[in-house]
């Protein structure tokens, strides 16, 4: 893309978080170009109604347009409400409240009328009195500029939102009709084609996933060596493996299988910030320990927990949520303790290398029998003596070191990959979020970029 330059000429404004707009622009209240929709609509449906669909929060929160081929929830309105928030062409649709100020100003625009769709409560809608304004606004509520000024303007304490009178006179900066035009369309060009990048690589990241998931289950029931005589183990999970392997359950193969504390042993509120470590199953992080710091407990509380302490080379495995998250532990996670939803496998070194052991429990198969384990009875049941009772494939010891580091090695390749890849999509983001805000508030000229007549 050619480089843009800014405008030649600009003029200062007195704006929170807008220093100057061009000189050919102006600075305005919203409500001098849009009219201002809030909507009354709720999700209940009550006799005497009208039959609706209802765009909801959820409906603009996670898509940057509006759009005919999409199911809407079936509600009922007044005939007042749906005059009032029907949805149509050129609307700029966000959202006016939720838990947190970061949420707040997420918008769609409105591609066409759709006859019978009205807004839902907790939207607020800008309706163009000139339709070449749509777009322009859509991308202004993007920028940076009305982001940081909705946030420091929110109301509430357990749900925040937007007054009337921030909506109603946020300070727009405003170019004429037809620049106006030109920059919606401009970023609608440019945030295309950034957006289909970043989809590639999340395609990418998603393709190098599998591989390494396929290596892993692949090496644990096959071994390393393409030439090795299989036999039929009569298992659902591990149904065939190298003839000179055994299966072992995992019981016989470790000397503890520890879950961690529960009920009267540690409640929430002995939680404290930057304590002694507890290590939950969201702690389990592509197959390392990353803790919080506030998920931690006191040392004397930990004190009382020792039995529930990691030692080096033990396994942290999740017994519900995602099962098959799971991490050796290393130096940095020694003394940290075993949380809630997790379990402790301490292994036999004359049984398991502990690297392995990881890529067993983390592979597909292991998933699939602890998914079928815990079927009919709660997370919570998936205890010691059902991970105890799961047979697993148990080569040499050196066997294993071997399957270990072919593994690791091939891994760290696909990771490394996979690491460029979300460089690539955070670098991308920016760019596009800064983009968006220098056209929206004239930092940049894009006029040569589109017709402005």
């Amino acid at each position: 893309m050619t480089k843009l330059k800014p405008y030649s000429v600009y003029t200062e404004v007195d704006a929170d978080f807008l220093d100057r707009i061009p000189q050919e622009w102006t600075l305005q209240p919203a409500v001098t170009l849009a009219r201002v929709l809030t909507s009354s609509v709720d999700k209940h449906s009550v006799d005497g109604e009208v039959p609706v669909q209802l765009c909801n929060y959820t409906d603009v929160y996670y898509n940057d347009t509006i759009r005919a081929n999409h199911a809407y929830m079936k509600a009922t309105a007044s005939k007042d409400q749906i005059s009032a928030f029907s949805v149509e062409r050129g609307d700029v649709v966000f959202t006016k409240d939720s838990e947190t100020a970061d949420d707040i100003g997420i918008s769609a625009y409105v591609e066409e009328t759709l006859p019978g769709v009205v807004y839902g409560y907790h939207l607020t809608t800008y309706r163009p009195s000139d339709l070449r304004y749509g777009r322009f606004l859509k991308w202004l509520l993007d920028s940076s500029y009305v982001k940081a000024t909705f946030q420091t303007r929110t109301l509430g304490v357990t749900r925040v939102g937007l007054g009337q009178n921030t909506v109603r006179y946020l300070r727009v900066p405003t170019p004429p009709p037809n620049e106006a035009q030109v920059i919606g369309e401009f970023l609608d060009r440019e945030t295309a084609e950034i957006d289909a990048f970043i989809a590639d690589q999340k395609q990418l990241i998603g393709l190098l996933t599998e591989r390494r998931a396929a290596t892993i289950s692949h090496a644990v029931t096959r071994g390393i060596d393409p030439t090795a005589p299989l036999k039929d183990t009569g298992l659902a999970w591990f149904p065939s493996q190298p003839v000179n392997w055994n299966l072992i359950a995992i019981r016989l193969g470790s000397t503890l299988i520890q879950t961690g504390p529960f009920g009267s042993q540690l409640h929430s509120h002995e939680y404290v910030e930057d304590g002694v470590p507890l290590i939950n199953p969201m702690h389990l992080v592509d197959g390392s320990i990353r803790p919080s710091p506030t998920t931690t407990v006191s040392s004397e509380k930990a004190a009382e927990l020792q039995r529930h302490a990691l030692r080096l080379g033990d396994i942290v495995i999740a017994r519900r949520g995602e099962l098959g998250r799971c991490a050796v532990v290393t130096n940095r996670s020694v003394g940290a303790l075993c949380g809630t939803g997790s379990a402790i496998i301490r292994l036999d070194e004359r049984w398991f290398d502990a690297r392995y052991f990881h890529l067993v429990f983390s592979s597909a198969q292991t998933q699939a029998a602890l998914l079928q384990y815990s079927i009919g009875s709660t997370m919570d049941n998936l205890n010691a003596e059902l991970v105890g009772s799961l047979r697993v494939p148990a080569p040499s010891l050196r066997e294993q070191a071997l399957i270990a580091e072919y593994v690791y090695r091939e891994s760290e390749e696909i990771d490394a990959s996979i690491a460029d890849a979300k460089e690539a999509i955070a670098l991308s983001r920016e760019r596009r979020a800064a983009l968006i805000s220098a056209a929206v508030t004239g930092k940049i000229d894009v006029r040569e970029h589109g017709a402005v007549a």
